[in-house]
């Protein structure tokens, strides 16, 4: 294995973490961050105390009342949790310029031709995260040759851990890491490699190319064969992206048309905003809606490439039927088809350039304001939907 130029550093119980940081009354009590606090709302992040109760993310809100009735639950305050986001990155970028955001509590950080000793390196960065920060926020730190082993590694030790993977650990780690801890191995893809007679994670990096080729019945047989092995299959290359989609359950289900425009729009904003951070455009779009009878979608094209969320929000409700037959439980926004953004020529008297110049001042108040504080003014009579943060999202 190559030596350990890779670093994982993940939030503990996040947004749990925060709420505690910021309150201290609220430290050493059981705490949880939900969707909502209705009896069927889901819990998105639980404190280490609600977490030794078994209460985690996932658990229903009425069911962790009944493990712990005294547990503190609190809605998202998602501009809280962006600034920690925001405070942290500017502690890891003192130690190396490559610091990517893998989610708003994981952060990737490359420390190829960046000198020093990675131990040491985080041990400093948890020092300077109690200081700066505040004590009771703490981080787990994986280091191995790639991101997927700094990852892995990141995972084997919380709250507050400090854990390397190298050539000369990595045999015993292996043998007692059970498939299901990997990122990327659920318990589907488990249950086929013990089929194949490959039963714990020294027996997934035993095997040969040739037969993870042939239990994955891909290339991505060889992808991990290299990856367990610290090879950078991860952040050599990452795919390009061809499609983002965002999703919301509604808290009451909706009846009709009108009740969901807020909510297509803000998701299309979020789509939006996406588009111009990676400096991409779109010219497909689907419309998804979970019904209580069933499910229903539908699939359009944009005459000219998308670039922001007004754009796709304008696109989408072509696709939302007149009459809605059945209560609407989620919405999904989706667009495919991305190309790099190239310069769009003004249509007649320039109308669609002065058009993108005004969405992109419109995202960025959005952005530092938060989601929705300019919205079409169509909609300012209709729902506004929480601003929540997804799973693997930065924002």
């Amino acid at each position: 294995m190559d030596p350990s130029r890779q670093m994982h550093v993940d939030i503990n119980s996040c947004f749990a973490s925060i709420e505690q940081l910021s309150n201290p009354l609220l430290q050493g009590k059981p705490v949880a961050v939900a969707a909502y606090k209705s009896e069927w709302g889901v819990i998105l992040a639980a404190s280490r105390e609600a977490k030794k109760l078994g209460i985690g993310t996932g658990t229903r809100v009425g069911e962790a009342k009944k493990i712990c009735p005294e547990i503190v639950i609190l809605e998202p305050d998602t501009p809280k949790y962006r600034f920690i986001h925001r405070q942290l990155k500017k502690i890891l970028v003192r130690y190396s310029p490559r610091v990517v955001a893998k989610s708003i509590d994981e952060f990737a950080i490359n420390f190829k031709r960046v000198e020093g000793n990675l131990i040491s390196t985080a041990k400093e960065i948890k020092k300077e995260i109690a200081v700066e920060i505040g004590p009771w926020l703490t981080v787990s730190i994986g280091i191995g040759p790639n991101r997927f082993l700094a990852k892995t590694a990141s995972n084997m030790q919380k709250p507050d851990g400090l854990v390397e993977i190298n050539s000369n650990n990595f045999e015993n780690i292996y043998k007692k890491l059970d498939l299901i801890k990997l990122n990327g191995i659920n318990w589907r893809t488990a249950l086929r490699l013990q089929l194949s007679g490959i039963e714990n994670t020294w027996d997934f990096y035993s095997a040969t190319r040739q037969k993870l080729k042939s239990i994955f019945c891909s290339v991505l047989g060889e992808y991990w064969y290299w990856r367990l092995r610290g090879v950078e299959i991860d952040g050599k290359k990452e795919e390009a992206e061809k499609s983002y989609s965002n999703i919301y359950s509604l808290k009451k289900r909706a009846k009709n048309r009108a009740e969901l425009l807020s909510v297509i729009y803000q998701l299309a904003l979020k789509s939006g905003n996406k588009l111009r951070r990676k400096k991409r455009m779109a010219t497909g779009v689907a419309l998804w809606l979970l019904l209580s009878n069933g499910n229903w979608n539908k699939v359009g094209r944009a005459k000219t490439g998308m670039v922001n969320g007004w754009e796709i929000y304008r696109e989408a409700i072509k696709l939302l039927p007149t009459e809605i037959k059945g209560e609407v439980k989620r919405v999904t926004v989706y667009i495919f088809d991305l190309k790099p953004a190239v310069w769009i020529q003004d249509d007649l008297f320039g109308k669609r350039g002065k058009f993108i110049k005004l969405t992109k001042t419109a995202d960025l108040i959005n952005d530092k304001f938060g989601a929705g504080t300019i919205i079409p003014g169509t909609l300012m009579e209709k729902i506004k939907i929480p601003d929540f943060i997804g799973f693997g999202q930065t924002r």
